[in-house]
């Protein structure tokens, strides 16, 4: 039995048959014209640059969570603090407080897990505006500018996560 000569590609160090004309993981043509490998190269080089953005946009919205949570933990204080003596009921201002905690956790674990901590900041932002509005049905309207802004910060960050998986699944073959 005679061993087909092999190669180690260039882009991603897998050991491919020699007969082969492109790598069977990244796709660089092995047997290529300079032309052809210089024009997959380019390729890789703008999806790495789009990795980047996708990054950049999801770094954002982690920083995003985190100011959320701080200001739904300082709202809660503050309304705490404006209630009148009397009228110190817990419920608003320690749900705020810790929905604020929520909102903070998220913004770091979205460092580890984007998509995760985005789909789930947007699952708990919904579920926290939909128990509002059936206590206070007014509270459908109130901020309404802020909640489109936030819901479509939630909307790109989760198709910035789902591209950033995409292409980092192209260039590292995870």
């Amino acid at each position: 039995m005679v061993k087909q000569p092999s190669l180690e590609c260039l882009i991603c160090k897998q050991i491919i048959s020699n007969n082969n004309p492109d790598c069977e993981t990244c796709g660089y043509p092995l047997h290529g014209t300079d032309h052809e490998k210089e024009t997959f190269m380019v390729l890789r080089g703008n999806r790495e640059i789009d990795l980047e953005e996708h990054d950049k946009q999801i770094r954002n919205l982690g920083r995003y969570l985190k100011v959320i949570g701080g200001f739904t933990a300082f709202w809660g204080l503050i309304t705490y603090f404006l209630m009148a003596a009397d009228d110190k009921d817990l419920i608003i201002p320690a749900s705020s407080i810790v929905l604020g905690a929520v909102y903070f956790s998220l913004g770091i674990w979205s460092k580890k897990k984007p998509m995760a901590a985005v789909v789930t900041g947007l699952i708990v932002f919904v579920l926290a505006n939909t128990v509002r509005f059936i206590f206070d049905p007014a509270a459908i309207g109130s901020g309404i500018i802020w909640k489109v802004f936030i819901i479509i910060a939630f909307i790109q960050g989760i198709r910035s996560a789902k591209e950033a998986e995409k292409i980092k699944k192209e260039l590292y073959y995870v």
